[in-house]
């Protein structure tokens, strides 16, 4: 029976993956054809990795980092677990000696997907030469990997403690890759055996949880592999229903005067993590452009004028977006006002009291680009203060409805566009 229980498991995914593929294969194509030529570039033409010359330290930190950043949002970020079944598999099989054999595979396919990642970075990053740095840096990888891997596993199914324990523990280990010697490497291996005993005989699945989750995903492959546009969108709108979450605040003490502020800070903090995210890639791409060479070898971005304006493109961006959301939550108060509820407030005051959130928030904006840019210069409250004016402006418009508020507005994203140019030029 376990030999039929593996078929049967391995034809039904076969199955899903033949029939997704033949309705979107060329888009797989291109993006295939697309990534390949941007890795060729990145190798080869920005690193300049030779057969038995290995990348420079700045390009392996770079990699570390980009391995450190996706791992966070895959333990974190991301709601889907790591190891993923059929649902009808977990239903049928969960209570049977078969589920740990099953879950023991998935271990092992996690173990050899990282093996083969590493291998492949750490094999261009040593110059194509199997090396001592090829292999410290193998293992510390295949190590960080599977660690991460086991980490997203039980962060999925833990409670609040398990949680902060997890978040101790990937900094340690992010610590442990970055110091890239023998001894990190052990400590590493001693992370993840503890991992891994705790998540296979200690930890307790949340089974209801798991369960609705895959059979959700069971139904979004079925619509995708049957390219079910119609299915894929009301799944797309049901998931999204579900995963608007953040705190309440219940502890905060809030009177007349801090009503507004209170709700600002939480609506803050209910914005979705992807759109989060987006905004923080933005960022961070101003970031590359401007400060690191790893673009350099695109046409133009070896001009300095060049690298600044796009970098600062990409971050005014990142902010225009943000005062965007935030005046949109000033907006829907003042619609359902319109609507007939009742607030004890006039546009004035919810204006105003909207406002002190945006100005901490921009101020620690602010400082990140600071950090980022290495620059503390004068111009930076300068910065602040045309980022609050931005974000006041389109509150102002989206309030009293200005007729001329989207020339305005476009006109303010200019004035934040140069001021962060100044800034990044500097």
């Amino acid at each position: 029976m376990n030999k039929t229980v593996i078929i049967l498991i391995l034809k039904n995914k076969l199955r899903l993956f033949s029939g997704t593929l033949r309705y979107t294969w060329p888009t797989a194509l291109g993006l295939l054809v697309f990534f390949s030529v941007l890795l060729y570039q990145i190798l080869f033409a920005m690193i300049k990795i030779e057969k038995g010359t290995p990348a420079s330290a700045q390009y392996v930190f770079y990699v570390l980092v980009f391995a450190s950043l996706v791992n966070f949002f895959r333990i974190f970020l991301i709601r889907t677990p790591v190891f993923r079944m059929n649902a009808a598999t977990l239903h049928h099989l969960y209570n049977t000696k078969y589920f740990s054999k099953i879950l023991h595979i998935k271990y092992l396919a996690a173990l050899v997907k990282a093996l083969i990642i590493s291998f492949c970075i750490s094999f261009c990053m040593a110059g194509f030469d199997f090396s001592g740095d090829f292999y410290v840096l193998f293992a510390l990888l295949a190590l960080y990997l599977f660690t991460c891997t086991v980490m997203s596993w039980i962060y999925y199914h833990g409670n609040k403690t398990e949680h902060f324990i997890v978040l101790l523990v990937y900094a340690l280990a992010t610590i442990m890759l970055f110091l890239r010697t023998i001894p990190a490497a052990v400590v590493l291996s001693v992370i993840l055996f503890l991992l891994i005993v705790h998540s296979l005989y200690y930890m307790k699945l949340n089974i209801p949880g798991y369960y609705s989750r895959l059979s959700f995903i069971d139904v979004a492959t079925a619509a995708q592999s049957q390219n079910n546009f119609a299915l894929m969108q009301r799944l797309a709108d049901e998931n999204r229903s579900q995963i608007i979450q953040g705190p309440s605040l219940k502890s905060l003490p809030l009177t007349k005067h801090t009503a507004l502020t209170g709700k600002s800070l939480i609506e803050l903090l209910r914005i979705q993590k992807q759109i989060l995210i987006i905004l923080c890639l933005l960022l961070l791409l101003g970031w590359v452009i401007k400060r690191t060479v790893l673009l350099d070898f695109l046409p133009f971005f070896e001009i300095p004028s060049i690298k600044g304006t796009l970098g600062a493109l990409c971050t005014a961006t990142a902010l225009g977006s943000l005062y965007q959301l935030l005046s949109k939550q000033i907006e829907n108060i003042v619609d359902k006002q319109k609507l007939g509820l009742f607030l004890p407030f006039s546009k004035k005051q919810i204006l105003l009291g909207y406002m002190p959130v945006p100005i901490i928030l921009n101020f620690l904006i602010s400082l990140i680009l600071g950090i980022l840019y290495s620059n503390f210069s004068p111009l930076i409250f300068i910065l602040w203060f045309i980022m609050n004016i931005t974000y006041f402006i389109q509150s102002y418009i989206k309030i009293y409805n200005v007729r001329t508020g989207r020339i305005i507005i476009i006109f303010m994203n200019f004035v934040l566009w140069i001021v962060i140019y100044r800034y990044l030029m500097i």
